[in-house]
């Protein structure tokens, strides 16, 4: 928008001013000289009326200034709208563009529209934490996810919810922290739920509510830094009398961990079709296994005698309504057997004693749907053949399982699942 000047602007003026007339409308022309650090330079200085007010704008050349004042008056002539007119800073901004523009055989509108089009596709769409963490739940139920893993993440990022019901973009690596904090868990749960927190806004910024160019505050927020859980085997009489102690319901998970080394998570989701008790077998399908991948685990003697009782030809292993609810009632088993229960124990006994039977690691970490390397990291311990072969001896006496226990209605942060 041109501007008017001072009087004390003029004091520099020079020559005698040129007057471009039109129908009656004129702009004058003052050559003037300037200062700008420390140098003079000579500019061109237009003066007219427009609605009432007094206009001025300045050109570097004289050329620029003869044809902009013709331009304006023609303008003021024909009684059209005021338009836009550029300042010298604006009017070079503009030179330049024409001339880029021109070099890919464009204009400045058609740089305009690409523009316009290009920040169409990376504007941020706003939506509230509670929305986007219906949405997620739900392409994760989609994209064929667990019911272990559902269930986890809707019990993590429900307190999220409720913590921060505003839009996701709002939200700090800060605030993060903070509310990591105030969970008053373990570090281990803590980094389970950030790492859900991960997913969650990875998910966001995929959608286009949240920069696709930039760090999420979950990725920004370091990990934190923990121990790994010291995780042990169980004796081969801890092992016997936790089976005793075991209901109906809550046996298979047992047998199939302790026997097979079967992740809880896999067993979880296991129907007894996949259990051949004729065939000593168990076929654990891509779809419920942690590396979706199908394997064969073979079924021992003691671990068949086990199940025997409570087989059925279809339907789910795991009655429970929830993961969560089974590892309560395992608990609870683990409490009456007095034996001790440490993270995965069942899992990592039935791979050592079964790795101390076969002397094969490569079998034995097939069977368990696990690498070599990380069976020797994770799961070989230090037992006998003639441990091995007391654990595998554990069958069952003439005694029925015993009564069920009421399921809990209560529901705990689920352990990290087995490697």
């Amino acid at each position: 928008m041109a501007k008017s000047t001072s009087a004390s602007q003029y004091r520099k003026m020079t020559g005698k001013p040129k007057r471009i007339t039109r129908g009656g409308q004129a702009v004058r022309i003052h050559k003037r000289t300037d200062s700008k650090s420390g140098g003079e330079y000579m500019c061109w200085q237009l003066y007219w009326r427009e609605e009432g007010k007094a206009r001025s704008t300045t050109r570097r050349t004289e050329e620029a200034a003869l044809a902009l004042a013709d331009q304006i008056a023609v303008r003021l002539a024909k009684g059209e709208i005021k338009q836009r007119i550029l300042s010298g800073l604006e009017l070079a901004d503009y030179e330049k563009a024409t001339a880029l523009c021109a070099g890919s055989g464009g204009t400045l509108l058609d740089a305009a529209r690409f523009y316009e089009s290009e920040w169409q596709k990376r504007r941020i769409q706003e939506i509230k934490v509670p929305v986007l963490v219906t949405e997620f739940l739900s392409a994760k139920t989609q994209d064929g996810c667990s019911d272990r893993y559902l269930d986890d993440s809707r019990l993590r990022l429900k307190k999220f919810s409720k913590a921060f019901p505003e839009q996701i973009g709002c939200i700090t690596s800060r605030n993060l922290d903070d509310f990591l904090r105030a969970l008053n868990v373990s570090i281990r749960s803590r980094d389970n739920v950030h790492k859900i927190l991960k997913s969650l806004f990875s998910y966001a910024r995929a959608r286009g509510y949240l920069p696709a160019s930039e760090r999420t505050a979950a990725e920004i927020l370091p990990r934190v830094k923990f121990k790994p859980p010291v995780i042990g085997i169980l004796k081969p009489d801890e092992f016997e009398r936790t089976l005793k102690a075991a209901t109906r319901k809550t046996l298979p998970a047992f047998v199939l961990g302790g026997f097979c080394g079967m992740r809880q998570a896999e067993i979880c989701r296991l129907d007894w079709s996949a259990i051949e008790l004729d065939r000593k077998l168990i076929t654990v399908n891509a779809a419920i296994a942690k590396t979706s991948r199908r394997r064969l685990v073979p079924l021992h003697d003691a671990a068949a005698a086990w199940l025997a009782p409570i087989a059925k030809s279809t339907g789910p292993v795991i009655e429970y309504s929830s993961p969560i609810n089974l590892s309560e009632m395992m608990r609870s088993v683990w409490k009456a057997a007095k034996a001790k229960n440490t993270q995965n124990c069942l899992r990592h006994s039935g791979a050592s004693y079964r790795l101390a039977a076969t002397g094969n690691a490569p079998e034995t970490a097939l069977e368990l749907g696990t690498s070599v390397q990380m069976l020797m990291q994770h799961y070989r311990e230090l037992v006998t053949k003639e441990d091995a072969k007391r654990w595998f001896s554990i069958f069952p006496s003439k005694q029925e399982p015993a009564a069920e226990a009421p399921e809990s209605d209560s529901f705990e942060l689920s352990s990290q699942e087995g490697v």
